[in-house]
């Protein structure tokens, strides 16, 4: 089978030994989504995959943010309490 950039998912899948097995490793639907081209069925998954990338590295920021803010308010608090400062006003006003 000549495998082209506009081939189908679904074509593939019956022509080419081991495809089903490919396209199941990367989240490729070629039963319901075979239509598709190839071409298209890869862009999908890319955004799928770059999406799910960017939410991981945002939540992975965010927790190291939130880890700075502890050690800062930790911190801080020690330096306020070693001047003699009431924490409760000096974290409150």
């Amino acid at each position: 089978m000549n495998i082209t950039a506009t081939s189908t998912v679904r074509d593939l899948a019956a022509g080419v030994p081991g495809a089903t097995r490919v396209f199941e490793n990367f989240g490729i639907d070629y039963c319901c989504g075979g239509r598709r081209t190839l071409t298209a069925a890869c862009r999908e998954q890319y955004r799928a995959r770059k999406q799910a990338v960017d939410l991981w590295e945002g939540r992975l920021l965010t927790r190291a943010v939130l880890i700075v803010r502890s050690l800062i308010s930790r911190r801080g608090r020690k330096l306020i309490n070693s001047l003699g400062v009431d924490d409760e006003k000096a974290f409150h006003t």
